[in-house]
């Protein structure tokens, strides 16, 4: 139980041996560190300092409350000791709280104890968590954030909990449900789905979940006289936790102005598995209120501009993001993309981006071996596209997206303040002394390690061109789009922003809110002026769909 397991692990101090790893150890520093952050901004004792991170818990969950009481009983008289002798939450960890680093008898995250300041809370942030409290400390050791609880099979392939009709799709939010894809309005019928084609219900009935019923006063099915080859085509990606929209807020780990209401959504987010899919450049849909902090204005991704392009792709979307996913875990016959909803010949075609941008890079080994090779990364897509043009209808398109060019994260963050109180460069060089790094190869102080990270990913990226030049499907064409984050980056400061704007403040690794929406422009206008077949054409009749049935049922 890896999401709730480290919080047992660190208020109830096991002596089991797994305590004794980088998680735990960075977990223990972490949560030690917020306590007394707690504790020094509100001038309240330790065993205070501990109430008020749990207060908001401890009511919502009787397993939390029984943790939290055992924390209060156990190790706030400790905690306390170190506290008034000055020393450091590694002090604590490393010799207090012996099982926790004894692997790691060198690895430090604080040089100075307290620092110099705590950091205040972001501007636009909320008194709402994004995700559980330990959950979101263990999301900075490892961008593979997993749920790996006694949860019914269907999760374990990243499909809906709750499908009664089991056409994978949902009308519960989280779990997988709608909003990770399009909501159903009928999950008592597997033949009733966003993006279905064939009408086996009849007109009176919306059959594919768009909004669009009934028939005119001629008798003319709505569906029919609004839709028959408008182009209509579903957005799906394929991706991973970026694709997802990872996010943890810095609130959380941010002891000025914590409140007992800090973490009020732990279970609905946790229950997303800490990612934004609703919010994200890709499947983007919710109300920006109810996402991660952006200065932008207006919600923005490819799914809403497809729809805006021809309003009965409405809901018509699917996000097969998965923290973690990378070429090898996606391809079949055991991969995520088992999880995409078949495109048969029952349905619209479908514009899937293919958009697995770090992790064939990215993970915690110190070495260049655990990268995937440009000869498997070939073997690895090709094995998904077989599988994509035995399931997309026909007429369409798979869009790959680069991997990232990660030098930015070190380039960009290094030398800030993380909400811990600390650099990022000494956050970075802490998770990689305790092999628990999500990107060992580009969140590192070597310059060269960096350099080199970046000319396998550009080694990857290279193989969709090869892939696209020598390969062809029945059921869809490609194309390749360059992301590049520089670009971004540069627009975003030459409109008044900062670089660190666009990256998640929290883990240093992932791209922010404000990144997916300005990259969902971006990879919009190069689709349209290189690829805008892919985006089918604008349904004239989008003003009259909107009159009759104005926002088609929401989401």
């Amino acid at each position: 139980m890896k999401l709730f397991g480290l919080l047992a692990l660190l208020l109830l101090a096991s002596s089991q041996a797994s305590v004794a790893s980088g998680g735990g150890c960075a977990g223990c520093t972490l949560l030690v560190s917020l306590v007394e952050q707690v504790a020094i901004d509100t001038s309240v004792p330790v065993k205070t300092a501990i109430k008020t991170i749990c207060g908001d818990l401890s009511p919502k969950v009787k397993f939390i409350a029984d943790l939290c009481s055992g924390a209060l009983e156990v190790f706030a008289p400790q905690i306390e000791k170190d506290f008034q002798a000055g020393q450091s939450p590694d002090y604590t960890c490393h010799k207090t709280l012996p099982n926790m680093c004894k692997d790691f008898p060198t690895c430090q995250l604080y040089t100075k104890w307290p620092p110099a300041q705590t950091a205040d809370r972001p501007a636009g942030s909320s008194a709402k968590g994004a995700a559980m409290i330990l959950g979101a400390l263990a999301s900075v050791m490892s961008a593979e954030l997993k749920l790996d609880v006694n949860l019914p099979q269907e999760k374990v392939k990243h499909l809906p909990i709750f499908d009664n009709d089991g056409d994978r799709f949902s009308t519960w939010p989280t779990l997988r449900g709608s909003h990770w894809r399009g909501k159903d309005c009928d999950d008592a019928n597997a033949q009733v789905y966003p993006g279905r084609a064939t009408d086996s219900v009849g007109p009176k009935k919306d059959h594919n979940c768009n909004g669009i019923f009934g028939t005119d006063a001629q008798g003319t099915s709505y569906e029919t006289k609004f839709c028959a080859n408008s182009g209509q085509r579903g957005v799906a990606v394929l991706g991973d936790s970026a694709a997802a929209h990872f996010h943890i807020p810095p609130e959380w780990l941010t002891a000025k102005g914590m409140s007992n209401s800090t973490y009020s959504d732990l279970l609905p987010v946790a229950e997303d598995e800490a990612d934004y899919p609703a919010c994200s450049g890709w499947t983007g849909w919710m109300n920006l209120s109810s996402c991660p902090y952006t200065p932008i204005q207006a919600m923005d991704s490819i799914y809403l501009r497809m729809r805006d392009r021809n309003r009965c792709n409405h809901r018509d979307f699917q996000n097969i993001g998965v923290n973690g996913g990378s070429t090898g875990n996606m391809a079949p016959p055991n991969g995520i993309i088992m999880s995409l909803k078949s495109r048969n010949g029952t349905d619209q075609p479908a514009l899937v981006f293919y958009a697995l941008i770090g992790n064939d890079v990215c993970n915690h080994h110190a070495d260049f071996d655990h990268m995937t090779t440009p000869e498997q990364f070939e073997t690895n897509v090709l094995s998904a596209l077989d599988y994509l043009d035995a399931n997309l209808a026909p007429n369409s398109y798979v869009v790959f997206i680069s991997l990232a060019d990660g030098r930015v994260l070190y380039e960009t963050m290094s030398q800030l303040q993380h909400p811990v109180g600390t650099s990022y460069a000494t956050l970075y060089d802490y998770l990689n002394c305790l092999d628990t790094s999500p990107c060992w190869g580009w969140m590192n102080g070597n310059a060269t390690v960096r350099e080199l990270t970046t000319q396998r990913a550009q080694q990857l990226s290279a193989v969709y061109s090869k892939i696209i030049s020598e390969h062809t499907y029945k059921n869809f064409k490609m194309h390749y789009v360059f992301a590049d984050i520089r670009a971004e980056i540069d627009k975003w400061v030459a409109q008044g922003g900062k670089a660190s704007d666009l990256i998640e403040p929290t883990d240093g690794f992932h791209p922010s809110q404000t990144a997916n929406l300005l990259t969902a422009s971006t990879i919009w206008d190069i689709l349209t002026t290189d690829f805008p077949e892919a985006l089918g054409p604008i349904n004239p009749n989008n003003d009259a769909i909107g009159r009759i049935f104005g926002n088609q049922g929401g989401y």
